[in-house]
């Protein structure tokens, strides 16, 4: 038994029993806790509280395939952008892979997203996410951006890494990392997650 998947199961049932205002446009409990699943993901990760994680949620219908968007301060010429995708797994004793048809999903996203003059069908929550991004990237500033792939198992298989190497995006520009129940108790127990600050 893995502690940890357990800890952090246990964890998004309090963030759903304590916020019932945050998932009352969802019925089904295990969307439920799919969402507290990311909201958890996304505090840990950025270092920020719950609350504010909250608000950088943007998944439902016409997602893109992205869970959650950051956008972070300008730095002279670039500004960073974080772009979460979480899958979680309710059984707890199975070891899963990070599946490579979401890390295609983002790579279709990215290639949506910053291109300022591709039409992309998008809900109430990402769109303004994605006007800011693309007002940025035609004032000139270029996006660096960090796609965190987050799950209670294990990473993506060889499938996941083609999908990465077949989108020809430069490395510099653009990161895939993952993310897992085990870094999420240990960023809890540091208590400090990746500095950010809320743009």
């Amino acid at each position: 038994m893995e502690i940890n998947k357990h800890i952090i199961g246990q964890r998004i049932t309090k963030i759903v029993a304590d916020n019932p205002e945050w998932f009352a446009k969802i019925g089904d409990e295990r969307q439920k806790k799919s969402k507290a699943f990311v909201i958890l993901s996304v505090s840990a990760y950025l270092g920020v509280e719950m609350e504010e994680a909250k608000n950088l949620i943007t998944e439902g219908g016409n997602d893109a395939g992205v869970d959650a968007i950051f956008i972070g301060d300008l730095n002279d010429f670039e500004f960073p952008v974080t772009i979460f995708q979480g899958k979680y797994v309710f059984d707890l004793d199975k070891d899963s892979n990070f599946p490579a048809n979401s890390i295609q999903r983002v790579v279709g996203a990215i290639a949506s997203i910053f291109d300022p003059y591709k039409p992309v069908l998008l809900n109430d929550d990402l769109k303004p996410k994605v006007q800011e991004i693309r007002s940025l990237i035609s004032d000139g500033y270029i996006p660096t951006v960090r796609c965190i792939c987050v799950n209670n198992g294990l990473t993506w298989a060889k499938e996941g890494d083609n999908h990465i190497e077949n989108a020809g995006f430069p490395s510099n520009q653009v990161q895939f990392d993952h993310f897992n129940h085990d870094d999420i108790v240990q960023l809890l127990q540091n208590k400090k997650g990746v500095k950010a600050t809320i743009h």
